[in-house]
């Protein structure tokens, strides 16, 4: 199982850059959980970039927890 804590994300840089970790991280993780935990503030306008993320993670056949 892996684990990624994404914390305050808004429409900032440094919002798209923890998006961008959590693939380049998790990229070739196949057959596995993903634990996203998601601290303090997510922004609905980031939500596309997220699924765009976790739908790649999926066609790698993984299972993927928010909390």
């Amino acid at each position: 199982m892996a684990t990624y804590t994404l914390t305050k994300i808004d429409n900032g840089y440094s919002s798209y850059k923890q998006i961008i970790e959590l693939y380049q991280t998790h990229k070739d993780t196949f057959f596995d959980t993903i634990d996203i935990h998601l601290d303090q503030w997510f922004g609905a306008n980031m939500a596309a970039v997220r699924g765009g993320v976790l739908d790649l993670f999926i066609d790698n056949m993984n299972t993927i927890n928010l909390f």
